[in-house]
């Protein structure tokens, strides 16, 4: 009997992890394709030496400013899951953290990098429930202060009316996530034990009082992310308002947290740029050519703060592996 038990557990492990490996090829290869037509494409209504002349013609000077607050918004994403877990791990650990999932989110497919928060989390003894619904309730108030700032934005640049529909789909998108989220405890009974611990993490924030502060800071990151933004849109020669880079950028960043890009995010992002600028009156070849400018400055940054996290984290495993031989 035991022995016909082991044989099915052991017959259902195998059929997961081939269920896994299928679900991850299809993944690569579709992120693939999407990457490889979109790009493309976006290069067939361009030519390649006005996209030099653009990368010629950087100011460096506000390349460097665009990185102060980038690397705000790091810290800002860092003191919000500070505020998440309890205060628990230090701003110092999770700016490291925060540093290398960014990186991994940046360049892998379909938002698979966010299993990084996750191991990272796991790395200093915190449970995978507590990982996913802290960074749930993260992208939660991402959406909200995009949502938020993305109307704001179209106010001052006249087109509130025009994108009235894309406004309404997005607060559809939030108040399914904000079901989902205040979803009463009651509920969901019945579900796993690890649906159950996520619930529970989520429902302790709710009754922490901490969602005014975590609103507050993530509106913050993201001022900071499109203030870092702006700068790179004046180092690429681009004469905008602030709110005009704002409402454009919107479109790019918004297939940055959806599940939706590329390898790298390449041929995605351009997409969701060009439609945005081409929206604020871009010409499409300026619009495409600006767009890669944009997100390989953006990789650039990402590139180099990964690389710190990655070193800290290193340092890190070092210690713990240090301290279990002794």
């Amino acid at each position: 009997m035991g022995s016909n038990y082991r044989k099915r557990r052991i017959h259902c492990v195998k059929v997961t992890m081939t269920h896994q490996k299928v679900y991850r090829t299809v993944t690569i290869l579709a992120a693939l394709a999407i990457t490889i037509v979109l790009v493309f494409f976006l290069l067939s209504q361009i030519r390649i030496c006005d996209f030099i002349i653009i990368l010629a013609k950087i100011n460096l000077l506000y390349l460097f400013l665009a990185f102060i607050p980038y690397v705000c918004a790091y810290f800002l994403r860092a003191l919000r899951f500070y505020i998440l877990l309890n205060r628990e791990i230090s701003v110092k650990d999770l700016f490291s953290i925060v540093c290398l999932h960014t990186f991994m989110n940046n360049i892998l497919p379909a938002r698979t990098g966010e299993l990084t928060y996750i191991y990272l989390l796991k790395l200093r003894n915190k449970r995978i429930s507590e990982g996913i619904a802290t960074l749930a309730f993260a992208r939660f108030f991402d959406f909200i202060s995009i949502s938020l700032l993305f109307i704001i934005s179209s106010f001052f640049v006249g087109l509130l009316k025009e994108f009235m529909m894309l406004i309404c789909v997005t607060f559809l998108i939030i108040t399914s996530i904000s079901c989902f989220t205040f979803m009463s405890k009651k509920f969901m009974n019945n579900l796993p034990r690890k649906i159950e611990e996520i619930i529970d993490n989520f429902m302790h924030v709710r009754k922490s009082g901490k969602l005014k502060q975590l609103m507050a800071v993530s509106i913050l990151v993201w001022i900071s992310l499109y203030s870092a933004v702006y700068f790179i849109v004046i180092s690429i020669n681009l004469n905008l308002t602030f709110f005009e880079v704002l409402f454009a950028s919107s479109f790019a960043i918004i297939t940055t947290i959806l599940p939706i890009q590329g390898i790298g995010g390449f041929g995605t992002t351009e997409g969701g740029w060009c439609i945005g600028f081409i929206a604020i009156g871009l010409t499409k070849d300026v619009a495409i050519s600006t767009g890669f400018a944009f997100h390989i400055i953006i990789l650039a940054y990402s590139v180099i703060l990964g690389f710190y996290g990655f070193s800290q984290i290193i340092m890190f495993k070092k210690q713990i592996f240090g301290y279990e031989k002794k």
